[in-house]
């Protein structure tokens, strides 16, 4: 759980990032 939670919070945080970029 807590391994699946921080790849979520990674890929959140990747995500966002790329948003904001482009």
């Amino acid at each position: 759980v807590r391994a699946a939670t921080k790849v979520k919070a990674a890929v959140i945080v990747v995500f966002t990032s790329t948003g904001r970029a482009a």
